[in-house]
């Protein structure tokens, strides 16, 4: 014990700050900061214009300032540092869309129906940590086998393959286009997008930690840290911009003239349109199967009338039934009934109660299931799109890494 002499031990005189004990500081500093953070979730677009100030400003100012106080050597370092921190924000915005733009597009246009078995949205959610439990190892293993062999590529190269092989899930995404049905991709293509994503995770994450400690000086190593984890801040708040550019506004798509030449029911068209407003506030199903929308659609038709139709799944009944809460049991019994626009007057009045697969059936041949057909199509069309660009530009970025790779090795001065 005598070995530590007085280290561990509590200062004789501890310092006062604002009148507080300095034990006590941590923990109202916790307190405080807990409530800042309430406040800026709460005032979301606030954190923009911080992490711009903070992240575009002060930073970068403050890296050109700080770099001109070490040698030539040490300068070239940190710009690889600053140069590699925009590469790994472009990576990391893209990437982060997992949970966000890409889990509302899985729920809204991939055929959940993987090796014969219907999955959940959140079950995709799993495959990044699976392929990364697979693959961690091997590139682990491929790296030490490279650098022993004195043919392990530099920072930028690792990178820019990272990249690359983000954008190109991306454009593997948009491959499933064409093997689209009623709007919903082949599971089977995301899966490979996730695949391909993490791979480029593992080709850019774990180095890019490991090769701040390694550049920067010895003695702003924790600052350059906290800079390099900045970047993901940004990325993630970055992110919500672009996921907000694949968000699927269902009124704004109706009274689109793709989707009217998707849809032929000129009646049910105009009255979706008439109905755009309550479309935005309540969703379109449950707009399609009101009272009020039913009513005008039915205005002056003697036929082809209109019905609003409730079918419960039995499977979600049995499911339900078997709950002992009775609170939770009635929310799974009301999740278990599905109400949609129908032309079917056998459906009309009452519950009927049919398995999923005549449920599914039933619905995808009702007005309801036509309209919401269509919208997939239009939404596909729109996401697809915005990945398809986001794909151009990581892949694009992962290029101009690989042409600057050379000047970027010439500067790390012999650090991979």
């Amino acid at each position: 014990m005598s070995s530590f002499r007085d280290i561990g031990l509590l200062p004789e005189n501890i310092q006062k700050y604002f009148g507080l004990d300095g034990k006590m500081v941590p923990y109202v500093a916790t307190i405080l900061l807990v409530a800042v953070s309430w406040l800026l979730v709460k005032n979301d677009d606030v954190v923009d214009w911080i992490l711009i100030l903070i992240g575009g400003g002060i930073v970068l100012i403050y890296m050109l300032v700080l770099s001109g106080k070490y040698d030539r050597k040490q300068q070239q370092r940190i710009w690889v540092i600053l140069i590699l921190l925009l590469f790994t924000t472009v990576f990391w915005t893209f990437f982060e869309l997992a949970g966000s733009a890409l889990n509302l597009f899985t729920d809204r246009n991939v055929n959940k129906n993987l090796l014969g078995m219907e999955v959940t949205t959140t079950f995709f959610q799993s495959v990044n940590p699976l392929f990364i439990m697979i693959f961690a190892p091997i590139f682990s293993w491929m790296w030490v086998k490279l650098s022993n062999a004195d043919r392990e590529p530099s920072a930028p190269y690792k990178f820019g393959a990272g990249l690359v092989l983000l954008g190109l899930g991306f454009l593997v995404l948009n491959m499933g286009k064409g093997l689209a049905v009623a709007g919903l991709v082949p599971a089977v293509f995301l899966v490979m997008l996730y695949l391909l994503h993490t791979l480029g995770e593992l080709s850019l994450s774990p180095v890019g930690l490991s090769l701040v400690t390694k550049l920067a000086p010895s003695q702003i190593v924790g600052f350059l840290m906290g800079i390099w984890f900045l970047s993901s801040s940004i990325a993630h708040q970055a992110g919500k911009h672009i996921a907000k550019l694949t968000a699927v506004d269902e009124a704004k798509i109706v009274q689109s003239e793709s989707f009217r030449s998707c849809f032929t029911d000129e009646r049910l068209e105009t009255t979706m349109v008439d109905f755009a407003e309550a479309i935005k506030e309540n969703g379109l199903e449950k707009t399609l199967a009101s009272e009020a929308f039913i009513a005008q659609l039915n205005t002056g038709a003697d036929d082809n009338q209109y019905f609003a139709a409730n079918v419960q799944i039995t499977e979600l009944k049995e499911k339900a039934m078997k709950i002992s809460n009775e609170q939770a049991r009635n929310k799974e019994l009301d999740a278990s009934i599905r109400t949609f626009l129908t032309q079917d007057a056998s459906l009309a009045g009452g519950t009927k109660e049919l398995s999923k697969a005549e449920a599914t059936e039933i619905f995808e041949k009702s007005s309801t299931g036509a309209v919401i057909s269509c919208l997939k199509d239009d939404s596909l069309k729109l996401s697809l799109g915005v990945f398809r660009l986001l794909g151009f530009v990581a892949i694009g970025c992962g290029l101009v890494l690989f042409l600057l790779g050379p000047i970027i090795s010439r500067w790390m001065h012999g650090i991979k």
